[in-house]
């Protein structure tokens, strides 16, 4: 196999490619990539040095991943019930059409609006004490109803 390295890629520094299809012996291809280090005794370049990885399994994974966040995207979208995201603030930095409609605001309106605006003060305590917990990491989420 021969790999073309452009100018730059003879550099003194590390290049990687990715995404490179190789074939094996058997005739089958497969992503890879490709790191390509110059070798190099005191200024003069005397060589490369290729490493070469089969990258399958992280595509595969990252296809997995954009499918799985595209599903739970459409899932927060389309939800009947009103769902917020908030920062380590308690500040409102994602909502669905749900809760705009059932606050009655923009969900522009909502972007960086502290949660607590939203809640009862009989609740307000409470929304505070669970993002505290959320934040010290003992518990991962709270749900207000």
């Amino acid at each position: 196999m021969s790999v073309y390295l452009s100018p730059a890629a003879a550099s003194r520094r590390r290049r990687r490619v990715d995404g490179v299809m190789l074939r094996r012996t058997d005739g089958t291809t497969f992503p890879a990539e490709i790191v390509a280090t110059p070798r190099h005794d005191g200024e003069a370049e005397v060589g490369t040095v290729f490493a070469f990885r089969d990258i399958t399994e992280r595509l595969r994974n990252e296809t997995a991943r954009r499918t799985s966040e595209m599903r739970l995207r459409a899932i927060f979208d389309h939800a009947a019930l009103g769902i917020a995201v908030l920062d380590a603030d308690g500040r409102i930095v994602d909502a669905n059409r749900s809760l705009s409609h059932t606050l009655q605001l923009p969900a522009a309106a909502l972007m960086h609006c502290d949660a607590s605006t939203f809640v009862s003060p009989e609740e307000a305590g409470a929304v505070t004490d669970a993002l505290l917990r959320v934040r010290e990491g003992s518990a991962r989420a709270q749900q207000w109803c």
